[in-house]
């Protein structure tokens, strides 16, 4: 199955449109609208730790847009909880191990990038978090 990915993101073409239960992204262009959005992520490595896959992320320009991104996110969903998280080893996302994703990772266990898909944004009474795929 193919994906569009986009090459140049920029944020100001990332668009929200709220139902009862979630927020379901779009990234419009003057000729398409893609349903969620595609994030090639470079640099990477992945570890698995506690039943959880932890993608570390090592390139600054990744790590910039994923900022920038849950920024522009925050401005319109204040209760927004971003999926980069940061520690002493530094900026990581962290999955939840599953059959399917083990399938899909041992693919990339010599890679060095791999293809998010940030879908929809699940709401909660106090906090709304990303459903974010791997590709």
């Amino acid at each position: 199955m193919g994906f569009t990915i986009i090459q140049n993101i920029n944020k100001v073409n990332i668009n929200l449109i709220e139902s009862y239960y979630t927020y379901k992204v779009l990234y419009t262009l003057p000729y398409a609208v893609v349903s969620g959005l595609p994030i090639t992520l470079t640099g990477i490595n992945i570890q698995y730790i506690n039943n959880h896959y932890k993608v570390n992320l090592t390139n600054i320009t990744d790590i910039k847009l994923l900022k920038d991104i849950d920024e522009y996110i925050i401005n319109i969903i204040p209760t927004y909880i971003s999926c980069l998280k940061y520690d002493t080893t530094g900026y990581y996302i962290l999955f939840k191990q599953n059959s399917i994703l083990d399938s899909i990772l041992k693919e990339y266990k010599t890679m060095s990038d791999i293809t998010i898909h940030l879908f929809k944004i699940k709401k909660y009474a106090y906090h709304s978090y990303p459903l974010v795929y791997i590709l």
